[in-house]
């Protein structure tokens, strides 16, 4: 088998394929066509090329994966890696997924592979290459407990679930904000680069954020993606990014680059700003650095899951005692949802 860039007019090939492997309705959110061309066909700043890769044999498709590609700053300069979503293989060609993300190996410095399904799991643990390195912790906060209860199927635990969500939503502390300022932008400039450099204190390797990369978020079409730049005693200090869904708001990316300007209330600007929108019932948002995910602890945020980070670094990169950071832009985990929200504080 050749690995190979599957072509645009193919969607219902790519479509029908991932159909029959997940066993669900070609009608599925994530196998949208104008979703598909954003993941893989827009023009990424990270990769140009199309971006959607499959295997076949004489019967048809045997493995399928979308290359979501991911930059590091370092000490030696901005390395590559990447995580594979859409990925699926075929009962019939057994190995095939795992061959495909081999293939793709040599396209960038290292590779990531983040949650996913058991079976995804199970393949990553087998992968001499792959060493489980650092978890994602993933925290929310309910924004409107009533909302989660009208949203959410019906059972004899629904009102513990409310007493509860309204209890965490009591128990947040609210800092005084008047310091801070949000002041929306419908698109970013290279004037706006300083701001998506996140004020590290050296305990991991952060992300490398340009602001086309915001901008091609801004751009999904799975949710209603929107960025305030973010200012601090009337100096712009950062940016947050939230994605608006069906009834949750998800944090897409909050970065604040100056260390006077404190995380954990920028986090708070961030939980306020969700709110604005009356849809919204739930927040939620996730890291794998420990600063950031203490700061969203100190904003009121509640750790409700952990999902595992597999590392692959066949060049020797990165050191192994340092993490990488990984948060809801890598991989679709800030766009993708059910037909249903699914609450966390619910």
């Amino acid at each position: 088998m050749k690995l190979e860039r599957l072509p645009e007019d193919r969607h219902k090939e790519a479509v029908e394929f991932l159909a029959g492997v997940f066993a669900t309705s070609q009608d599925e959110p994530f196998l949208n066509r104008e979703l598909r061309h954003w993941k893989y066909y827009r023009p990424h700043p990270f990769s140009e090329e199309t971006r959607c890769y499959v295997f076949r044999d004489a019967q048809g498709l045997v493995a399928h994966g979308g290359f979501c590609p991911v930059q590091y700053a370092t000490n030696a300069g901005i390395k590559s890696s990447f995580q594979v979503i859409d990925w699926a293989g075929a009962q019939t060609c057994p190995g095939a997924g795992f061959m495909l993300f081999r293939e793709l190996w040599p396209q960038a410095d290292s590779y990531l592979g983040i949650g996913g399904s058991s079976d995804a799991q199970r393949v990553m643990r087998r992968i001499p290459r792959l060493r489980k390195t650092d978890r994602m912790v993933t925290c929310a906060y309910p924004l409107r407990p009533w909302g989660q209860l009208v949203r959410s199927p019906y059972s004899w635990k629904s009102p513990l679930k409310l007493a509860r969500s309204w209890r965490w939503r009591v128990a947040r502390k609210r800092p005084k904000l008047d310091r801070w300022k949000a002041v929306p932008v419908e698109r970013l400039t290279d004037a706006d680069a300083n701001l998506l450099v996140p004020a590290s204190d050296g305990s991991y390797f952060p992300l490398h954020r340009v602001p086309g990369l915001v901008n091609y978020w801004l751009e999904c079409p799975a949710a209603r993606v929107r960025a305030w730049r973010l200012e601090y005693a009337g100096s712009a200090v950062g940016l947050v990014v939230l994605a608006f869904l069906q009834g949750e708001t998800r944090i897409v990316d909050l970065v604040v680059h100056s260390a006077s300007a404190p995380l954990a209330e920028a986090f708070s600007v961030a939980i306020d700003l969700a709110a604005q929108d009356r849809n919204a019932c739930e927040l939620v948002g996730g890291s794998s650095a420990a600063p950031v995910i203490q700061a969203m602890v100190d904003a009121g945020m509640i750790p409700r899951k952990t999902c595992d980070i597999f590392w692959g670094d066949p060049h020797k990169s990165f050191p192994p005692d340092l993490p990488v950071e990984v948060n809801f832009t890598v991989g679709d985990a800030f766009y993708l949802a059910g037909d249903r929200p699914y609450f966390l504080t619910f």
